[in-house]
């Protein structure tokens, strides 16, 4: 029997048993092996990908029941989904394709569980300051009362600083709508993580875990203190919540996804 990990390790869909090694964020075509080989490595959940073919919505669309069973056999759990394919559509500019997109991923998941939807502000969707985010969630507070009926919430991702974050949203009174951090992205910026962390903590409901270097995903490990700084400060704020590693591919994207798995787990034993 597999050593229970001492907090929820999930992986982002595609990392493990991935479409193509050429690029990151691609719905995988094998989604019920990938499910069995994660839950072998040691991963408790995993994280949905909206992608931005298309990929999970017409899945769930043709062959849902035989999805959800797939994912109950592999002993994985699943409440989260990244909605990457809202990165094609500018909230701001175009707020009605933007909304409906997002009301197409809520249809496309009733019934399935509760989820937390991680809503990404970049590509098109990018957002480049505390007043554009703003309005950003200006639009989605309409959805505030029917994510807390669904049981549901949205994580907010933006390459912002926290101070920009918080500026923004304490104008509003979410129930359901918080933050996601990323925490290789804020490595790749150069944001202070511990201070991060703490400043966000009130509003934090979900983790992304990468490292980078030089503007590239890398294993897990090339920024060491860093790394151990952010879990530091999870550590602190008592975080409960899910670890998601959108980690890179490599040539070999088992082994990577196992080592960056045992990297995680250690920062987690190590600081938390």
């Amino acid at each position: 029997m597999q050593q229970q990990p001492v907090l929820n390790i999930g992986i982002m869909q595609g990392r493990v048993v991935p479409k193509t090694l050429e690029r990151l964020q691609v719905f995988p075509d094998q989604w019920e092996k990938e499910f069995r080989v994660m839950e072998e490595i040691g991963f408790t959940h995993v994280e949905l990908l909206d992608d931005k073919e298309n990929g999970l919505r017409d899945t769930l669309q043709k062959k849902k029941k035989e999805f959800f069973y797939g994912l109950t056999k592999s002993g994985l759990q699943c409440s989260s989904v990244c909605a990457d394919q809202l990165c094609n559509y500018s909230l701001l500019k175009n707020p009605v394709e933007f909304k409906n997109r997002i009301d197409d991923l809520l249809q496309t998941l009733e019934g399935c569980g509760t989820y937390i939807v991680v809503i990404p502000f970049f590509d098109e969707n990018k957002i480049d300051s505390s007043e554009e985010l703003k309005g950003a969630l200006k639009e989605l507070a309409l959805y505030d009362g029917i994510l807390q009926a669904r049981g549901f919430r949205f994580a907010i991702e933006a390459l912002l600083p926290a101070a920009d974050i918080i500026q923004a949203m304490e104008e509003f009174s979410f129930t359901s709508i918080g933050v996601c951090y990323d925490i290789g992205n804020s490595i790749g910026n150069d944001f202070n993580v511990t201070e991060e962390i703490k400043m966000l903590r009130n509003m934090l409901v979900h983790v992304h875990v990468k490292d980078r270097l030089n503007g590239k995903n890398v294993r897990l490990g090339a920024n060491p203190q860093k790394l151990s700084a952010a879990f530091g400060a999870l550590r602190d704020m008592q975080y409960k919540g899910l670890c998601i590693l959108e980690t890179q591919i490599t040539p070999d994207p088992l082994e990577e996804a196992h080592i960056n798995f045992k990297t995680t787990e250690k920062y987690i034993k190590e600081h938390i």
